[in-house]
Parts: structure tokens; sequence; C-alpha cells
């Protein structure tokens, strides 16, 4: 059927041929392309369809995003389906993940579209070998593979036969190399084109910038994130100088170090637009760089190392509309030249270190529309109410932390005459919203966070902007309940209130209020109540955080049913209980339930693992899961944090037939888990292993202790028997290991010397062992702690949203890179160590792990005397050597020992003096020689005086003020003259009727121990505990 009957039979075959591959994808293509069906005959007045109106030939196919994300796994296409299209002029398949199974046979399907003049492929699976189904399309005249799986060099030889080219987008792909001297003779045949995008590949080498020099016509290049770098030769210069028509280049992200490659660029005569954000370039920007760019108007030279002043020249740009110098070392004041800018509608200075007041001259440049001058140290007041006169302004971006600067904003009660799209003022101690925003009605985004804001939360905001799609009022002091009006919140997208005072229950339709939200922070308040069964009502919902609150209840099932795109869910640190029965979302990457009451097995996870690639975070610690550790964990190709510590798990971990698995941090303390200590991990993935409080037994793997990433290894409170399995490999791949806790378990023979080469060592704690034998005198070659942490902290370890959901983007008109409003600030994991200092259980984590330093070897069977070289670890806190057998005398070289701050020498052999020279540790707060057989005068320095008798008794030949016995004489015998007897006639003030104390005393006892009974029977989290505690007592020597 042709003519005005309708559009062509074979055209109209081949579009339902297009239907029915939709279809086999697994997609419903009824659903995208309704129309498309027998009964509807003319194709040409089917959807996405347009055909000429003289030979009703289909002339435009928009076929994209009918089939999910590029990732997936699409079935090959077979692009002969097009052949019939004889009239076609665009083609666009973009965004369905599409691929050619072989570009050699499949080629002819696109030879008869001699039409063709637009062909978008981006956001697909096209290969190189796809290009060749391109060859014969010699009308093509924009070609758009943005976003495929093209590698290796770039395919100049394939393309060079589109002669008629003007537009090529090749951005996003893995093409690589230098171009050969054939290449740039295919080059010039592509002498039409206009725009080309070649950003984020991987090319390294800048001939690409000389192959430019072939092509005349150019006006955009676009080479931004790669990796190309040197100083711009002659021979470049003398190629880019051939594009007299190129008006806009990009050369951001990459290696262009030497800033005089922005005087360079400034002889190009019709150049508009500049970008060299991100290039590390570093020096003094001088007035002569700038001086060769006086037709640009916009100029980014964001995120790099330029120091010094702002050179005055830029006044001399008067062509300049949009400038970034964000993210450098810019300092000393605010050029008053930017004010002569006339034309200037957006300026970037975030991220200086810029200082002075604002010029005033700024409030006169009406033609502003964007303006960001956040983490400067400016001071003075930024004046709202001049502000208010420039009316073409529409974002303002002030974050005040670092910054001296003040604002009068919610002072201001002038109707502005601009209209904002995007206000943030983060950290600028407002007390009160600004009156201003009364008067707004057309903000798309609001950031109030960080601020004293308080009362009941403002509605009014989203109900005066029904555009608003983004509002952070994060970490302020809003109180009461949160009940946001039903019809204004229905366009928001990203919303956070964390941190602030607001109580009560959820509404029953707070899903429905937040119709559109992705992104949904209400953490850190005080909620109460159970979870509203509507939460996801829209299955649009990617991020939920509702940790730190007093939510209670059971999870609505319909959180994991509906919300198939959730990529994260924080519930932790509330109290919600229950078992999970299913999950159906094949997108969540970070999930988080630690800290609540829950119940059941973990079998709810089975779902995730089979349909999740990898996930970032796994916490269920701190709650009340039981059975045995899901195998399906192994599906996973990586997790970056599986917290399952302190629940009730038992069995054994199933490494069994597994292959090894790539985390990065593994807790699964305090559980009941038995067997042999598990190893079945990546070994240069593994960061931190916790499995303290189990029941793990046999020797420690020798393959354990081969882990090259491995930071801290805690094995404490378990079974474990046999020696320490170091080997010479082994201590040469753990130069990593920070922390290494082996205490309480079953471990003997020597400690071997290769401990020594563990250097990096800051915590090492062997104690409750059977270790025997001397004590390795080359302890001091380990660091504790005193080394440069800088590449392996543990308060900066990467433990915690490892894909942290998108911020919020705003384009702007002219500056290319988008405004970045971050939004959520999901808590990280914290790595936390107890170890025993100064006679008491202490807790670590955060900066206070990375300065703690500590040897506890207690509680062994260690003979010999004290290496005197243990004076040498100069950097450690804390030193325990009691419950040993240790002999000889304390050696003086301990007075070296300058950070000690507690030092536990008790219950061994030790004999002599206490050195006097002890007296100069002037950072020792513990000290304890009890039960030794030391002798002489206790040491009457200053820090001696503060310890108490208990730290010295058990040794009868001490004397001094701290145990009350005098060192110059003997204690005299006692005076016989005095009857130590008291007169047994005098009544005894002591006496009590014996009956009625034990009956009490056996009553009290009772109800006690029923008491105790019945709690560790209604609690097994306690009961656990309490039989942890006796093992460890039974264990114990001490």
């Amino acid at each position: 059927m042709h003519g005005n009957l309708g559009c062509h039979v074979e055209e109209r075959k081949a579009l339902l041929e297009f239907k029915a591959y939709v279809n086999s994808n697994g997609k419903n293509a009824h659903h995208f392309l309704p129309s498309w069906v027998d009964k509807q005959i003319d194709c040409c007045l089917w959807e996405r369809v347009t055909c000429s109106n003289i030979t009703r030939h289909v002339v435009h196919l928009s076929l994209g995003s009918l089939l999910s994300s590029h990732h997936e796994n699409i079935l090959p296409l077979n692009i002969s389906i097009f052949q019939p299209f004889m009239e076609l002029r665009l083609l666009n398949l973009s965004t369905n993940g599409i691929w050619i199974e072989d570009g050699h046979k499949r080629s002819r399907g696109m030879l008869k579209l001699k039409q063709l003049e637009t062909l978008d492929l981006s956001y697909n699976n096209f290969t190189n070998s796809s290009l060749h189904s391109l060859s014969a399309l010699t009308s093509l005249k924009n070609l758009n593979l943005r976003m495929n799986n093209l590698e290796g060099h770039f395919p100049v030889r394939e393309l060079s036969v589109l002669e008629n080219l003007e537009s090529l987008d090749l951005e996003d792909n893995m093409l690589e190399g230098s171009l050969t001297l054939q290449d740039f003779k295919h080059v010039t045949k592509l002498s039409k084109l206009e725009y080309l995008d070649l950003g984020g590949n991987r090319f390294t080498n800048k001939d690409i910038v000389m192959c430019l020099g072939a092509l005349p016509s150019l006006k955009f290049v676009n080479l931004n994130g790669n990796s190309m770098g040197g100083p711009l030769t002659d021979h470049d210069l003398q190629a880019l100088s051939k594009l007299s028509k190129l008006e806009y280049l990009n050369l951001g992200g990459n290696k262009f170090k030497n800033k005089d490659i922005v005087r360079c660029l400034g002889f190009l005569p019709s150049l508009k637009s500049l970008n060299l954000t991100g290039n590390s370039m570093e020096g003094f920007l001088s007035d002569e760089d700038l001086k060769t760019l006086t037709r640009l108007e916009v100029l980014d030279l964001s995120m790099n190392n330029l120091v010094g002043n702002i050179p005055s020249s830029v006044a001399e740009l008067t062509s300049l509309k949009a400038i970034s110098l964000a993210g450098n070392y810019f300092n000393d004041t605010l050029p008053a030249g930017i004010c002569e800018l006339n034309g200037l509608e957006e300026l970037d200075l975030a991220y200086n270190s810029l200082e002075g007041i604002i010029p005033p001259c700024l409030y006169n440049m009406t033609t502003l529309r964007f303006i960001d001058l956040s983490h400067n140290h400016f001071d003075g007041t930024l004046n709202f109410s001049s502000l208010a006169n420039l009316n073409k302004l529409e974002m303002i971006i002030l974050t005040c932390d670092g910054n001296k600067l003040k604002t009068d904003a919610e002072y201001v009660d002038q109707i502005p005459l601009f209209q904002l799209r995007v206000l943030k003022l983060s950290h600028c101690n407002l007390e009160s919203i600004p009156k201003f925003l009364r008067h707004q009605y057309r903000l798309q985004a609001i950031d109030l966070s960080h601020n004293n804001l308080s009362g009941t939360f403002p509605t009014w905001l989203a109900e005066n902007n029904t555009g608003l799609e983004f509002l952070n009022l994060r970490s302020n002091s809003f109180s009461g309940q949160f009940y946001p009006s039903t019809n204004s919140m229905r366009n928001l997208q990203w919303i956070d209130v964390s941190s602030n005072e607001l109580s009560g229950k959820l509404q029953d339709d707070i899903g429905k209020i937040f119709l559109n939200a992705k992104l949904m922070n209400l953490s850190n308040n005080q909620f109460e109540g159970n979870l509203p069964n509507s939460i996801c009502v829209n299955g649009m919902l990617e991020g939920l955080d509702l940790s730190n609150n007093n939510f209670s209840g059971e999870i609505p099932k319909e959180l994991f049913s509906s919300c198939t795109n959730l990529k994260l869910l924080v519930l932790s640190h509330n109290k919600f209980h229950g078992e999970i029965f299913s999950t159906n979302s094949s997108s969540l990457k970070n999930l988080q339930l630690r800290d609540n009451q829950f119940t059941g097995n973990l079998l709810f996870l089975s779902n995730i693992f089979d349909q999740v690639a990898a996930m970032d975070v796994l916490d269920v610690s701190n709650n009340k899961f039981e059975g045995q550790i899901p195998s399906s964990i192994f599906n996973l190709n990586w997790i970056g944090i599986l917290a399952l510590g302190n629940n009730l798990f038992e069995g054994e971990f199933p490494c069994k037939g597994r292959k090894p698995l790539k985390v990065d941090y593994l807790d699964i303390s305090y559980n009941f888990l038995r067997g042999p200590l598990p190893y079945c991990f990546q070994s240069d993935y593994l960061k931190q292993l916790h499995v303290e409080g189990n029941r793990f037994s046999g020797p420690i793997p020798s393959p354990l202790l081969n882990f090259s990433t491995l930071r801290v290894l805690n094995l404490k409170h378990n079974h474990l028997v046999g020696n320490i399995p170091f080997s010479i490999n082994g201590t040469h791949e753990l130069l990593s290991l920070r922390i290494l806790l082996l205490g309480d378990n079953s471990l003997d023979g020597a400690i071997p010397e290769l401990v020594c080469r563990l250097k990096n060592i800051s915590i090492m704690d062997l104690s409750n062992n059977f270790f025997s034998g001397p004590l390795p005198s080359c302890l001091y070659n380990i660091s504790w702690g005193n080394v440069d942490i800088t590449s392996i902290s543990l308060s900066q370890e990467c433990l915690g949203a490892f894909t942290p959901p998108p911020d919020y983007e705003v384009d702007r008109h002219l500056l290319t890179n988008p405004v970045f409003l971050t939004n959520f600030e999901f808590p990280k994991m914290e790595v936390e160590v107890d170890f025993i200092t100064k006679n008491r259980l202490n807790f670590y984590k955060g900066n206070p792990l990375d300065l703690m330093s500590g040897l506890d070897l207690s509680c062994n069977n260690l003979s010999g005397e004290i290496p005197p070289a243990l004076g040498r670890l100069t950097s450690i806190h804390a030193l325990n050597l009691s419950h040993n057998q240790l002999v000889g005398s304390i050696p003086i070289s301990f007075s070296e020992l300058a950070q000690i701050e507690s030092l536990d020498l008790s219950y061994n052999g030790l004999i002599g003096k206490i050195p006097s020279e002890l007296g100069n540790l002037n950072f020792l707060q513990v000290f304890d020689v009890a039960h030794n057989n030391l002798s002489g005068e206790i040491p009457q320095a200053t820090q001696f005086s503060t310890f108490n008798q208990s730290s010295f008794e058990g040794n009868p030949l001490l004397c001094g003020m701290q145990v009350k016995k005098n060192c110059s004489n003997s204690e005299p015998p006692p005076d016989p003259n005095i009857n130590v007897h008291a007169d047994e006639s005098e009544g005894k003030w002591y006496e009590f009727d014996s009956v009625a104390f034990y009956a009490c005393f056996g009553a009290t006892y009772v109800v006690i121990f029923l008491a105790s009974m019945t709690v560790l029977y209604i609690n097994p989290l306690w009961r656990r505990r309490w039989f942890l505690f006796i093992d460890k007592f039974i264990d114990s020597c001490c």
C-alpha cells in the first residue's frame, strides 16, 4: 500500500519485525508502540514514525530507549530489517543496548539507505566490526556512536569513506593509541567535518591534536577526559593554526600541566570557548597568559593547581560571558577588574583561597545569571539587598564554610527583581529562612543545609515553587511533626531533612506525597512508629535512608516488592523487628540494617545475590538473624563491606567448593560459627577481617597471612591452636598490616622473629595464649605508629557507600560542567578495635585509631629477660608484658619510651630496682609492677607519686611512700605492751543476728539468680556473651 492510501507494505512489515525483535528481548513493545498493530494499516500514523507527504515513504524513525540499558544482555539485531526504507533520512536507535553479530555479513542491511543523513547509535554495544556496515552510507552527515564498545585505534580508515560527515560523536568508548602517517592521509578525506567529539576515551598521545589540522572545517572539538599530556610543540601549534573556524575547544581532563598552553591557544582566530579544566596546570597565571584571549566568550580553568593572584588583565577579556577559576589556589583579593566584564553571565570562583571583601561593584553586574563564591576566605558581608537588583540572576551558590563571610539574606525584606532557579546557602549560620524566598516562585533547587534554622518544616517552600525538584535542609534544628502537604511535593526528586529534630509518625500516604522521589533522607531525627506501606508506591525510589530514628514494627513487604529500582536502603539504628521474607530489587547495591531486632535467616538475600553482580555494602550486624550464612553470597563478583557480626549465625563459613570471595571488609564476629578459620577470599582485595568471638578452631591457615592488602586481622576470642605460621614471603606480603589481634586463643610455640618484619604494625595483641620462649629483641623494627599513614590510614579507609546516589545536577548556560548539589551524606562504616590499655578495655575508631599504638603479650608463658632493645619502641603508647615468667631487671632503656602511657610488668619474676630514669616518662599514666621480686626505693619523681599502692604490691622488698614503707629504717617490731585483744566483756559493735542475715542473703541470692537466668533465656545475644565470658575466664590465666 502506498501513495494516498498509506505507507509502503515492505516498510510496514519491517517495522512489525522490529517490534517483534523488541518483544524477543523480554520487553513489552506494545507499551511503547501501541499503535504498531495489524489493525492500523497506515504505518505513517504510528508513533515514532514520520513519512514523506509526497511519496509516503518513511523518512524519520525514532526508535531510541525501547530496550533498557546498554549493559543488558540484548539479542543481536539483524540490521537487514532496515533494507526497505529507501528514503530514510534519520534513524535513531540510541539507548537500546543493541549489537550486530557479524559486521561483515550484516553490512548489506544498510547498503540501500542511500539518503540517510543522521544515524544515532549511541548507548549501545556496537564494536569495531560493526563499522563495516556503515561504509555504504555515503550521504551520512551526522553519526553518533557515543557510549559503545569501540576500542583500539581511532577507526579513521573505516570512517574516511563517509566523506560527507559533518558531525562525529565517539565519546565514552575505549579508543586509544596513536595515529600512523597512513591514518593522517585518511583523515584528510573528512574535510567537511565540523563537529568532532572524542571525549572520554583513552588517548595518551597528542598525535590527535596534530590530526585536527587536517580537518579545516572543524568548529567544535571535544577531547575531554583522555590522558594526553606534554607541552604543545611548534608542529602541534602549526597544525592547530589551520583551524581558522574552530569556535569550541575542550581539552579538559588531560595532563597538559604547562600553563603556557593557555597563551598558545589564544591565537586561534575564531575561538570562543576554551575548556582546560582538570589538567593539573601549575604556577602563576600572568597577565601575558590572558592577553591573547580577548575574543573568548567562555574560559574554564577550573580544577588545576594555579596559584597567586587572579591577573588584573582579566578586565581586558571584554568578550567574556562565562569564566570559571574554581578549584585552584588563587589567593589575595578579588580584582575589581572582574566588574569591568560588562557582558559576564557566569562567574565561578569556588574552592580557592580568595580573601578580603566582595567588591561592591559586583552588585552592578546586571548581566549575571550565575555566581559561586563558595569555599574561600572572604570576609565582610554578601549583600543580598544589593543582589536583589540583578534582574537576570538565576543561580546563587554559596557555601560559607571556610569563609568569614556573612550574609544579610535573612534580613532582606525587599522584593528582588530576580526569580532564582537555584539557591544554595550552606554553612552560613542562618537562623531563619531568608525572607526574600517568600517572593520566589521558579526555584528548582534549594539547599539551606548546615545552618541554625528552626521551627516547623517549611511546607510553603514547595507550595510557592511547584517545580521544586531538590530540597536539602540537612543539619538544622527543624522540629515538630513532618507533615508535608499532599500536592506541593509531587515534583520533588531529592529531599534531605536529616539531622534535625523532626518527630512523630510518617503520614500513611507519604509515598503519594513524594510521588516522584528518587532519593529520600530522613535519618538522624526522632521519627517513630511503623513504616507506611506507601513508602515506595511509585516504584521510582533509588535511595532511602531512615537510620538513627525510633521506627519500629515490621518492614512492609511493599518496600521490597515495589521498589524495584532501589539501589540504597539504610534502616540502621532503629527498632525494627520481624523477619524479611523476600526482595524484588535487582538494583540494590547498598543495604544497611545494623542495630535493629530483625530475626529469621538471610535467605531473602539470595534473590539479590542472584540478580546483582556486585554490592557496595551489606550490613546486617547487631540483630538477631540466625541460621547459616548463605553460600549464594559467592555469586557476587565483588562486595565492598560484608558485616554480619553480633547475630546468631552458626555452622561453618560456606567456603567449601567456592571460588575466592572478592570482599574488602568482612566482619563475622560474635556469632556461633565453628570449624576451621575461613580464608576463601581474594588475596588482593581483603583489607579487614574480623572473626573474633566465635568458635573457630584448628590452626591459623598460612594463606591468610599472605594477603597483600590486609590492614586489620582480628582473630580474638576463638579456639585457635598451633603456632603463628609466618613465612618470609608472607611477611613481605603483609607490609600493609596495621592491626594484628590474636588474643584469647590457645596458640603456642615461640613468637616468631618474622613478626618484626611487619613494619607498619601499630597495635598487636597476642595475650591470653600459651606462647613461650624469649621475647623477640627485634620488635623495635616495627614502627608502632611512627610511619606516614597517608596510604595506609584506617580512619580514611574507603569503607562505606562506594557508589553513592548521584548528586543533583543543574546545567549552566555556558560553562559545560554542571553544578553538583551534594545531597545524601550516608553514614560511613568506621573501623573499631578494642584493646586493653590503662587497665581497662578501650575502643578505638576514627583518628584515635590511627594515633594509637600498643603491644599486649600478657598472660602467656614467655620467659627470659626483657631485651633492652625494647626501649627503642619510642612511639608506643601501651606495653603489657604482665602474667608471664620474665626474669631479670627492668631495662634502664625503658626510660626512652617517650610516648608510653601505660606500662604493665606485673606478675613476673623481675628483680632489682625500679630505674629512677623512668620518672622522666612524662606521659606515663598507668604503671604496674605488682607481684614481682623488686627491691629498693620506688622513684620519687612527680609522675610516680600519682601511682597507688596496688601498682607495687607483692614486692616485699620495695619501699617508699607509695607502699607506706620508710626506706631509711626497717619497720619496727610490734610493741609488746599494746594489748591487741579487746576486752571480751565489752559489747561488740559488729554483733548481728546470724539467722536473719543468712536468711536474707539466701533469699536475695535466689532472686538475683532467677532474674539472671530469665534474662539469659529471653535474650540470646546476652546469653551468648555470658558463655563467651565464661570460656574466656576458664582459658585465661589472669
